[in-house]
């Protein structure tokens, strides 16, 4: 067992694309929309049973199996938005109590009620989320509160249901939080050695590590 906070499963969400007609304006398809799980569900490569992406361009796939949101925040977020909100706003499958993103690492393994897990990327914000919500920079503002979340890839199968831990038991690279990764990409100039670490970092989603292998790519 390694010293490092454990987590706990507050939510449990699936949810397929659905089409919403605003009132004025395009329709627009999403699976943004999750609803609860009860019981144990089946965590799979491709994620959970149940869910699915309705671009599969920019969501889903083995690097972003699983949507890790961190429950600490909420609360933060119903006050700066004055919204009420709760486990599965932001469209995560899973929230998660006791940790968040400086205390998760890139490469982090964790038994996620008996699947076992491994983290991939911070969460890149979605625009679909503030359609969502209706507010209309909330994408940019998860981007600059490094309040994003992460994604977990499924590393070997289970079941998980609300009230599962979530336990670390392998941490290979304990400098790179997903806090610190979020800064490195989005807010701050790196070092170059941090930069090339980045890059090399095999755990870190290909998308991420291209971008730092190549910095000034859009």
């Amino acid at each position: 067992m390694i010293g490092t906070p454990e987590g706990r499963v507050v939510g449990v969400h699936v949810g397929v694309p659905r089409t919403i007609q605003p009132e004025h304006g395009r329709a627009w398809t999403s699976a943004v929309f999750k609803d609860p799980v009860a019981g144990p569900v089946v965590v799979t490569p491709d994620g959970l049973e149940g869910d699915e992406q309705a671009d599969r361009r920019v969501h889903g796939g083995p690097d972003k199996a699983v949507c890790a949101y961190p429950a600490l925040h909420y609360g933060s977020w119903e006050r700066r938005l004055g919204l009420g909100l709760g486990p599965g706003a932001f469209g995560e499958n899973i929230t998660v109590d006791g940790l968040d993103e400086a205390d998760v690492c890139i490469g982090d393994r964790h038994r996620l009620g008996t699947a076992l897990v491994e983290v991939s990327q911070p969460r890149s914000p979605c625009h679909k989320i503030a359609r969502r919500w209706e507010v209309h920079d909330l994408a940019a503002q998860f981007q600059g509160s490094g309040w994003t979340g992460w994604y977990w890839r499924v590393i070997a199968g289970g079941t998980v249901a609300v009230g599962h831990g979530v336990r670390l038991v392998d941490r290979p690279h304990p400098g790179l939080t997903v806090a610190e990764v979020n800064v490195a990409r989005w807010h701050a100039p790196t070092t170059p050695a941090m930069t090339a670490r980045l890059a090399a970092t095999a755990e870190l989603a290909d998308g991420w590590r291209r971008r730092f292998a190549a910095p000034s790519a859009p």
